[in-house]
């Protein structure tokens, strides 16, 4: 019964439907039993229940381009657990403390959205190849012992998300190749950069108790054309910006920060501490 319920593929809008009940026998063609569950076909795919993952096993792999899955609410979660360390005599992070050893959450996947990713090594790795521009918008990545997402050098737009309280950088875009856009998304408690930008745009999003990385750090490799950080606002960061000066910083707050600007070029209405800068 298990397998015939696993092989009844499509819902009602196409989707191909992923829960913990098949995950033993293999939810659809080409999966085999067990995590990770392995998405070896372009299509869209849908969770239909929360699903909990064993240690050192990765979550949800694909292997073909164009993939899109729907979280639909439910939470994808490994064994991992991390809290921040916060000094509250000065307001800033000092660390984030994990204990578990998971593996990867998603990896490889285009489209990701509507859920949460946690407890995992690296939450989300958006792989070298699937198919173009990708998409996370959304979703709650959190508590995962190293990177909550890591673009992989791809284009990558990140909006109306989450990502907090792991253990190395909360989005890592650090490659010649890669270009970020991050909208409407809060980046809090990382304990490395909030953001690692690289070449590309950050706007109306809160940048709150990263740690020693920054709350965006933004190197311009040098085929890169630089950076542009916007209406956002930035809070306790042990650093709230490094960059170089082809990064440009515009119409953004800073309160709190131990530095606010370093080494990016403030182009006009920022506002450190109730004071122009």
């Amino acid at each position: 019964m298990l397998v015939l319920l696993a092989s009844s593929l499509a819902q009602a809008d196409g989707s191909i439907e992923i829960n913990q009940a098949c995950v033993p026998a293999g939810c659809f063609s080409g999966d085999s039993p067990g995590f990770p569950v392995e998405i070896g076909s372009s299509g869209s795919y849908r969770l239909s229940s929360n699903l909990q993952v064993p240690p050192g096993a990765d979550g949800i792999v694909g292997s073909a381009p164009s993939i899109s899955l729907d979280l639909a609410g439910f939470e994808l979660s490994g064994p991992v657990s991390c809290a921040a360390d916060i000094d509250f005599n000065v307001n800033l992070l000092v660390d984030v403390i994990c204990t578990g050893s998971g593996g990867t959450g998603i990896a490889g996947v285009a489209t990701i959205e509507n859920g949460t990713v946690k407890g995992f090594r690296d939450g989300i790795e958006v792989g070298a190849d699937n198919g173009g521009l990708a998409l996370i918008r959304n979703v709650r990545v959190r508590e995962n012992s190293q990177d909550g997402i890591d673009a992989g050098g791809r284009a990558l737009r990140l909006t109306d998300s989450t990502v907090s309280t792991n253990g190395a950088t909360g989005v890592l875009g650090n490659a010649a190749s890669g270009r970020l856009l991050v909208t409407g998304s809060i980046i809090r408690e990382n304990a490395d950069a909030g953001v690692y930008l690289a070449n590309g745009v950050l706007r109306d999003s809160l940048i709150i108790l990263n740690g020693s990385g920054g709350g965006v750090r933004s190197n311009v490799f040098p085929a890169g054309s630089g950076g542009l950080i916007v209406d956002s606002q930035f809070i306790r960061n042990q650093s709230a910006i490094i960059g170089q000066s082809a990064t440009g910083v515009r119409n953004s707050l800073f309160v709190e920060n131990d530095s606010d600007i370093s080494g990016a070029t403030s182009i006009s209405g920022n506002l450190c501490d109730g004071a122009s800068c």
